[in-house]
């Protein structure tokens, strides 16, 4: 063969060769974009799953405190309202004794004299000296 030819055949040997190499590189590059393609779906769909769940425990958590506050305003409000009720109660027995006393003082004041039982009886309470 001539030298010129042999040239041309190493050309055409080493032009084939990189063909071949391009082809692959090509071939290689696309399964490796592919790959890493579904590997960040993979993550986005890691990510999405696990704000879900935090979302989910978030709510959860913020449901649970929200029944425990409304359980303890519940009991405050009960708390509250017995108090109120025991007030009331205390007023009205205040204001009932205030009739009494108002009563007691116009009879004094009109010259009426008051048994003894009968001051005593308000000065007690269960038999108690008050």
């Amino acid at each position: 063969m001539e030298p010129q030819d042999e040239i041309n055949q190493l050309e055409e040997k080493y032009k084939a060769q990189i063909s071949e190499l391009k082809a692959r590189f090509v071939a290689e590059k696309e399964e490796l974009t592919t790959m890493f393609i579904d590997k960040l779906k993979e993550v986005e769909d890691y990510h999405k799953k696990m704000l879900q769940e935090l979302v989910h425990k978030s709510s959860s958590d913020l449901d649970a405190i929200q029944a425990k506050h409304e359980e303890k305003i519940s009991f405050l409000s009960a708390l509250h309202s017995k108090e109120v009720e025991a007030l009331k109660s205390k007023v009205d027995e205040l204001l009932s004794v205030k009739e009494e006393l108002k009563g007691m003082l116009t009879a004094i004041c009109d010259g009426q004299t008051l048994p003894k039982e009968k001051i005593q009886n308000y000065l007690t309470k269960d038999g108690k000296r008050e």
